[in-house]
């Protein structure tokens, strides 16, 4: 019971970590953490946009895994420890949901800057 504690609070700490990091002005694109597409790292701007959204899931992702934490500490007793463990793959199924809607953000804002590019050279 104190290893569904442990397990879960620090996945939880190195995401909370995460999220102050990618929130942070000082991100740049990297090859090693962060939102990482070809449109993110051919662009800063797009980079900072999408990986700032990002904190902000990373940051409610850690705090629902410091709640079920504490909840395993509680309740880790039987089918309540096997109901913890589903709430975990659910969140870290929405947490992979939102990771797909910040890819196609990302796509999205690489294309306005495209098209905003294009109409700049034909109005030049």
């Amino acid at each position: 019971m104190i290893f569904y504690f442990i397990g879960l609070f620090l996945v939880g700490l190195v995401f909370y970590y995460l999220s102050g990091k990618m929130a942070s002005p000082d991100f740049k694109p990297n090859e090693l953490s962060g939102i990482r597409t070809p449109e993110t790292l051919a662009d800063e701007e797009i980079w900072r946009e999408v990986n700032t959204r990002a904190a902000v899931y990373f940051r409610q992702f850690s705090y629902g895994l410091f709640i079920l934490a504490f909840m395993s500490l509680a309740f880790a007793k039987g089918i309540l420890s096997l109901l913890i463990f589903i709430a975990v793959v659910i969140l870290v199924c929405l947490l992979l949901w939102r990771n797909g809607q910040l890819k196609e953000y990302a796509k999205q804002l690489y294309a306005e800057k495209q098209n905003q590019k294009l109409e700049e050279d034909k109005n030049h």
